[in-house]
């Protein structure tokens, strides 16, 4: 342990709020639009794009206009 706090710092830095919030905004998407477009929407689909492109947006410094 004192190797890894001497190479990487102290462990607070280290957590999985980024996770946790993933997980929160995923569920809430998908519910608030399962209500449009029924069984044939693919909804999970649509909200899987979206954190594609905001992935990539964040990757490649892109600024929404």
């Amino acid at each position: 342990m004192p190797q890894f706090l001497e190479s990487f710092g102290p462990i607070s830095k280290f957590n999985c709020q980024p996770v946790e919030k993933k997980k929160h905004e995923q569920p809430r998407m998908f519910h608030r639009g399962t209500q449009k477009g029924g069984r044939q929407s693919k909804y999970t689909v649509q909200v899987m794009e979206r954190d594609n492109r905001k992935l990539f947006a964040r990757v490649k410094n892109l600024l929404r206009t």
